[in-house]
């Protein structure tokens, strides 16, 4: 198992010692005063050796489940009573998160294919070529920055998305499909045209997200259309 590495700031031998007693013997209040440490002293230094042993350009947010994830695993591990503490919680962290890595994989894979077929689909566009030259790290911003938007929306224009974006790109172009794909999602049988109307206004708000980024997908008629 990896160490700590230089450079990464983490809880002292003491300190850490201190939270493996809580976890192990301490109450309720204490077992919650170690999660608040644990998550103040080793989020980042975890988080770190995550990028450095697995992915190096895993996004914000995927970080931040992969860290809620890996605290409530470990979390269960004591409440059920089977943590015992013989080893550092550095240790303990990144020994969860290497059990896990099939499903940090099979995510990772996911959020790349979309980058790829996002590509695929600006092909020959202006927009097209500023993905192409765009780092990963921005793409997967962008990606982030979409989901966000995505949950302001209202309902059936968020169902209308989420169908568009996890059937992609069967749904760039066939509007039948992605008809039928957002009455799978809703249990509904959506019309044509009330599908049509909800993916034209998300695609309208989400131009303004990627344009705030100096990625506008043009106007009416132009080549991004």
């Amino acid at each position: 198992m990896a160490g700590v590495r230089e450079g990464w700031s983490v809880a002292t031998t003491d300190e850490d010692e201190d939270i493996r007693l809580r976890l192990v013997a301490g109450s309720d209040h204490d077992i919650r005063d170690a999660f608040d440490l644990i998550d103040k002293q080793y989020r980042v230094p975890v988080c770190a050796w995550v990028r450095q042993n697995y992915y190096p350009g895993m996004s914000v947010q995927d970080l931040a489940d992969m860290w809620q994830d890996t605290m409530m695993e470990l979390l269960k591990k004591v409440r059920e009573g089977k943590y015992g503490g013989e080893q550092r919680v550095f240790s303990d962290l990144c020994q969860i998160i290497s059990r896990n890595t099939i499903d940090l994989r099979r995510k990772h894979r996911t959020r790349q294919r979309v980058l790829d077929d996002i590509g695929k689909a600006l092909a020959g566009t202006l927009t097209g070529e500023r993905w192409r030259g765009t780092d990963s790290e921005l793409r997967l911003e962008l990606l982030e920055l979409i989901r966000q938007e995505g949950t302001k929306l209202p309902e059936k224009q968020r169902q209308v998305l989420e169908a568009f974006i996890s059937n992609f790109p069967e749904t760039a172009d066939d509007m039948q499909a992605l008809r039928r794909y957002t009455s799978e999602l809703t249990g509904t049988e959506e019309t044509l045209a009330a599908v049509k109307g909800a993916i034209a206004v998300v695609r309208r708000k989400l131009r303004g997200v990627l344009s705030r980024k100096g990625f506008g997908l043009g106007t009416a008629g132009g080549d991004d259309e």
